[in-house]
């Protein structure tokens, strides 16, 4: 590892944002081994294999963003590929992402990691967690079974008082598996909302943008021109 990646790597939390043209085979660009979705990064990301980093896809001109949580896999340095091999622990990853596409708003959110109470219909209340969050969403994780979408919910973090900890309301918008987005009713963001994503802007520090090559072959539904999946990959799962 060179002097230049350790000092980044030991910078805070990596934001990767990824731009799909309108025109890219989303489903093409990700392999599946044993349940999990493999992702070549034409640039080499600035983190060791197996740390973890936030990768945020967008669809079109920055529309529609998803981020998601990766682990780096490996690297190409030099010859015909440059660029990092990213994990995700999802089988169908390309769905999994049409859906906010195509469900949701434009929307750029950023990932947190914060322990929050959720208070349904009733009074009944719940804990989960926000991985990632803006000043109009926030994608849950962690939920119980049971929640479904068009629910009104607020969202308050753990630890505060009431006046210090409300995120504020709104609707269940998207529900997989035990994933859900919150669309909060517009309005002022309240005062925990504001420190949350200033807390998450601080880590993530300055993103790394990585465009879908114009030239991808991927349009004419053909894979894209990539390297092997790492040996590492094909470990076995116990």
């Amino acid at each position: 590892m060179t002097v230049a990646a350790a000092t980044q790597r030991s910078s805070g939390d990596l934001l990767v944002r990824y731009q799909f043209d309108p025109g890219a085979r989303l489903e093409l660009h990700f392999q599946t081994i044993d349940g999990r979705a493999f992702f070549f990064c034409p640039k080499r990301v600035p983190r060791s294999q197996g740390e973890r980093v936030n990768v945020e896809f967008t669809a079109g001109a920055g529309q529609n963003a998803c981020t998601l949580q990766g682990e780096v896999r490996g690297h190409e340095m030099g010859g015909t590929f440059t660029g990092s091999w990213i994990e995700f622990a999802a089988s169908d990853l390309a769905g999994t992402l049409r859906k906010p596409f195509a469900a949701l708003p434009s929307n750029v959110l950023l990932p947190v990691n914060a322990m929050v109470r959720l208070r349904r219909a009733g009074a009944t209340q719940i804990l989960c967690r926000v991985d990632a969050v803006s000043e109009s969403e926030a994608r849950l994780g962690c939920l119980p079974a049971g929640v479904s979408v068009g629910e009104r919910v607020s969202l308050a973090v753990l630890g505060g008082p009431p006046c210090d900890s409300d995120l504020g309301t709104g609707n269940i918008v998207w529900v997989e598996d035990r994933d859900a987005r919150v669309e909060f009713a517009r309005q002022e963001p309240p005062r925990a909302l504001v420190v949350l994503l200033h807390r998450a802007r601080t880590r993530l520090g300055n993103p790394l943008e990585v465009r879908h090559p114009a030239s991808c072959c991927c349009r004419n539904g053909t894979p894209p021109n990539q390297p092997p999946v790492p040996r590492a990959a094909h470990r076995r799962i116990s």
